[in-house]
């Protein structure tokens, strides 16, 4: 072989490594170009679904904001009912303070039927009273504001023991509320 056809075959040997080179890279700018595209694509829907759930946010905040208001009403007397032997000890304190008089007093947790997560369960406190009418139910009157919280799930009056008193049987319900989270 002679020189001048040794340089040709080492030139095209060089063009055709440049050009597979050239082949290659032109590949992956493809390659590349298609997946920033789809990359792209994902980063336009994710936008999409962000402002759909801005909206739906926003609509929700605008639909309850009156229950949000009554709730934060409620939450200084609902945050601190959390310990069953806490809400006990208030409802031997209220009986003291009304100074009525007590035959019976027995607490019990009970679940609630539901699945609520806030109040999971709540203290049922089954009391029995024997006073005079009048103080009695005074006492009766001024639980509400005691125990705002609290529920009358029964409630029943007879005559009491002497003249003037009354014997009443009154179930209460307070919620035992979930603060953790």
């Amino acid at each position: 072989m002679k020189d001048k056809q040794m340089a040709c075959i080492v030139l095209a040997s060089f063009v055709a490594l440049i050009f597979f080179g050239i082949q290659n890279m032109r590949q992956k700018k493809v390659a590349m170009q298609t997946e920033a595209d789809e990359a792209k694509e994902k980063a336009e829907a994710s936008e999409f679904a962000r402002k759909t759930s801005e909206t739906a946010v926003v609509t929700l905040k605008a639909e309850s904001e009156g229950l949000r208001q009554y709730f934060e009403l409620w939450l200084p007397y609902l945050s601190s009912v959390h310990a069953t032997e806490q809400e006990e000890q208030k409802i031997i304190e209220i009986v003291k303070s009304g100074q009525v008089f007590a035959t019976s007093q027995r607490t019990e947790v009970i679940a609630n039927d539901k699945d609520n997560g806030f109040i999971p369960k709540r203290l049922r406190a089954h009391l029995v009273i024997q006073d005079e009418y009048s103080k009695t139910l005074n006492w009766l009157g001024n639980l509400e504001e005691s125990l705002p919280s609290c529920r009358i799930s029964n409630y029943r009056l007879t005559r009491g023991l002497s003249g003037n008193d009354v014997q009443m049987e009154i179930t209460l319900d307070l919620p035992l509320i979930n603060t953790a989270g």
